[in-house]
């Protein structure tokens, strides 16, 4: 029996392809992430004046957003790649943090 991609919860190649871009090789997500460090040292944690967000581990920068719910005056965030599942972005009862930013520093 074939189940669609509906029923089974999963995205075809094509259809995460179309999402998620291609891939960047390791040459440019190190340039990108030297690119981000001069501009974070330039203009701080401005998220105006820094160039895209994207993830430290693959370069993409589509997220998948995680609101856990939790009681009022709790805050809990997490943002993951697309791509890989890492962790993109997180806030625990804090200001929210990028994990590319928490690198550079």
């Amino acid at each position: 029996m074939v189940m669609s991609y509906e029923y089974s919860g999963k995205l075809s190649r094509r259809a995460k392809k179309t999402i998620v871009g291609k891939k960047i090789s390791k040459t440019a997500l190190r340039k990108k992430k030297s690119e981000m460090k001069n501009a974070y040292r330039k203009h701080g944690f401005d998220l105006d004046l820094l160039p895209s967000m994207f993830c430290p581990f693959c370069g993409c920068s589509a997220t998948r957003h995680v609101n856990h719910h939790v009681g009022y005056p709790e805050l809990w965030i997490e943002d993951f790649c697309l791509r890989c599942g890492g962790l993109f972005g997180f806030a625990d009862n804090s200001e929210y943090r990028l994990t590319l930013l928490e690198e550079l520093e």
